[in-house]
Parts: structure tokens; C-alpha cells; sequence
């Protein structure tokens, strides 16, 4: 079977899958959390790099901040399913800054303004941090780029994250029920809301994600599909 490349953008529903996949299936050694911080559990990208060959032929489930297409590079024999959510920018945004200013997030600055952590923010974030990890520079051609690499990938959007972590599971052979975690309002402190007159400001602020993010949503019907036939096929 395929490994999974599970790509997560902050603040995209990645964190109830990762943590439920880890739970289910890191005992065995199927799961590599990897991420950009060292972290208990979790390896950096330079931790992967150096790690034998033996050991990462062993993993189906790469996921984390810090995956990328690099891991072709570590298996070339292999090849893989990927598997990107994308967000409404300015939803995601303001869940960003809710959550960086809460006593959950390692970066926590309960003090911060919004404007201090939008001057913390790159804008078009969402482009920026998948040229990264597919492998192509930051420059006008970023968007077409991506969108050509999305149209490959199964490519989602919030609203099918729960039906993804059930398919992604039974593919997998692992329980279905996750939690959902770090949740605005309900996990973690609603400090902001998207209130129209903001989110319009923001996806201004974000043009370029705001189109991502369109293209991701006519994407997503037939990626949940793509998704349901990898759940049978499979298992």
C-alpha cells in the first residue's frame, strides 16, 4: 500500500487528524508526526533526513507542519497519497490568532493584538507555506503552480474534514471516531470572530489565498470521492 503524505496547514482541521491517527497507530510505528520545532513524539525534517531508509519504508502515515514532497526524495521508489485542507483565509486567520493567544498554543502570547500578529503573518500564508513544501519558489507563478500540483492531490476544504478523517481511517484500518481539537469557541478561547466587515478586509489583505482557496473548493467534491474509492480499495 501507498503511504500518505498528509500536509497540514495551520489551522486546518490537522490537528484532530494527526493526534487521532498518532493515538491509533504510532505503537506499531506506522505514524511519523513531523514538525518544525522539535516536540516529544514528533521529528524535524532534519531528524527524517538522517533517519535510515529501513526505518521510513516502515511509515504509512507522514503528517505534520514539516511535511513535504522532500519525502519523495528519501523513499524515490515510493509513491504517494497526498492529501491538503485548505481553509477560507480569513476564517483562518482570525482561528490563528485565537489560538496564539491561548494557553494551548506553544507560541502563546495571550497579550498580543491582532494587528501585532498580522505583522507576524506573510500574507497569502496558505500559498507561501505550500510552494514550500511542494517545492516551488515564492514568485508570480506560485498560483498556477500550485493550483497544477492541487489538481493531482486530494484536495479538500474545512467542510469535509470529518467525512476525510473517516475515510482516511478505514483506508488505514484504524477507528473512525476522532475528536475534534483546538476548536475556536469551544477548545480554545474565542478572543476575535469573523464578523463580515473583518473577513472582507482579510481576504483582501489575501488575495491570492482567497483564489487558492476557491479552486480547493471545486476540487473538493471529487476529491472526497477519491477518497471514498481509497477506502475500499484499501482495506
Amino acid at each position: 500500500m501507498k503511504p500518505w503524505l498528509l500536509y497540514h496547514i495551520p489551522k486546518t482541521g490537522g490537528t484532530s487528524l494527526s493526534q487521532h491517527l498518532q493515538r491509533e497507530m504510532s505503537a506499531t510505528g506506522d505514524f511519523l508526526s513531523i514538525t518544525l520545532q522539535p516536540r516529544p513524539g514528533s521529528f524535524t525534517a532534519s531528524q527524517v533526513r538522517a533517519m535510515p531508509a529501513e526505518r521510513l519504508a516502515g511509515v504509512r502515515v507522514f503528517q505534520g507542519h514539516a511535511v513535504g514532497r522532500y519525502l519523495c526524495e528519501l523513499l524515490p521508489s515510493s509513491s504517494f497519497h497526498e492529501v491538503v485542507v485548505l481553509r477560507e483565509p480569513a476564517a483562518r486567520i482570525i482561528s490563528h490568532f485565537n489560538f496564539r493567544t491561548s494557553l494551548a498554543s506553544l507560541e502563546q502570547d495571550t497579550n498580543m493584538t491582532f494587528q501585532a500578529f498580522l505583522q507576524t503573518l506573510p500574507s497569502d500564508f496558505m500559498l507561501r507555506f505550500l510552494c514550500h513544501r511542494l517545492g516551488h519558489p515564492v514568485n508570480f507563478r506560485s498560483l498556477d503552480r500550485v493550483i497544477h500540483d492541487l489538481s493531482g492531490v486530494i484536495t479538500l476544504t474545512m467542510s469535509e474534514v470529518d467525512q476525510a478523517i473517516m475515510s482516511i481511517s478505514a483506508a488505514l484500518g484504524v477507528s473512525k471516531a476522532a475528536e475534534r481539537l483546538n476548536v475556536s469557541g469551544v477548545n480554545v478561547p474565542q478572543r476575535l470572530a469573523p464578523e463580515p466587515d473583518l473577513v472582507e478586509i482579510l481576504r483582501k489583505l489575501n488575495p491570492l489565498d482567497a483564489i487558492l482557496y476557491e479552486a480547493a473548493v471545486e476540487m473538493a467534491p471529487s476529491s472526497l470521492t477519491r477518497l471514498q474509492e481509497l477506502e475500499k480499495s484499501e482495506q
